[in-house]
C-alpha cells in the first residue's frame, strides 16, 4: 500500500492500493483523502519526520481540508515558500504537450497559446493558462502540480498532486 503501483504498461502510478502517496519539498508522504456529503477530511503521514495529520470538515468550500493539512505540514515542517518560475514553450513542446485528456473529473483539452499551454473542459466556458515550471511539470494552481508522462515524444497523460499528494490521474484520448 505504500508503494506505486505499476499499470500493464510499466507506467507507475503514485497511488499504493487504496493510499495516496506523495511528497512536499523532498518530505515523502502517504495519505487518504475523502469528501461529499457535505463533508471533506483527509489523512496525512509523513514517515521519515512520524508526523500524522488529520483533518475532518463538515463543510464542503473552497478552503479544503487538503489546502489546511498542506499548511500544517509546511509551518511544522520549516517548507519555505517557492516562488513559480514560469518558462515559455516552444512550438514543438507545444505540440508535445496538447491534445485531449481524460480523467474521473471530465474531459479537457490542452492547447497552444503565445509559448504557454491553454486548457479547456469539456463543459465549455473560459480556458486558462497553464503554469509550465520545466521538468515536464505544470502548475495548474496555487497547490496543484501535474507531472506530464511523455512517451514516444508526447505526452500520453499527466499525474495530478495538490500540496505534494497524488490525486488523480489524466490520459490522453486517442485521435480517431
Amino acid at each position: 500500500m505504500r508503494s506505486p503501483t505499476v499499470l500493464s504498461d510499466g507506467i507507475k502510478v503514485d497511488y499504493g492500493l487504496g493510499t495516496r502517496l506523495g511528497d512536499l519539498r523532498g518530505h515523502r508522504m502517504f495519505g487518504h483523502t475523502g469528501k461529499g456529503g457535505g463533508f471533506n477530511n483527509v489523512l496525512e503521514y509523513y514517515p521519515d519526520e512520524d508526523l500524522t495529520i488529520v483533518i475532518l470538515m463538515n463543510s464542503d468550500t473552497a478552503v479544503t481540508a487538503l489546502k489546511i493539512a498542506g499548511e500544517i505540514a509546511r509551518g511544522v515542517l520549516a517548507i519555505a515558500s517557492k516562488p513559480v518560475s514560469e518558462q515559455l514553450l516552444s512550438e514543438s513542446e507545444i505540440v508535445r504537450f496538447g491534445g485531449t485528456f481524460e480523467s474521473e473529473g471530465g474531459t479537457a483539452t490542452l492547447f497552444g497559446d503565445h509559448g504557454r499551454i491553454r486548457v479547456k473542459n469539456d463543459e465549455g466556458g473560459s480556458s486558462w493558462t497553464l503554469v509550465y515550471l520545466g521538468d515536464d511539470e505544470f502548475a495548474t494552481g496555487p497547490e496543484t502540480i501535474a507531472k506530464v508522462l511523455v512517451k514516444n515524444g508526447r505526452a500520453q497523460g499527466a499525474a495530478i498532486y495538490t500540496a505534494g499528494l497524488f490525486m488523480d490521474m489524466s490520459w490522453r484520448v486517442p485521435a480517431n
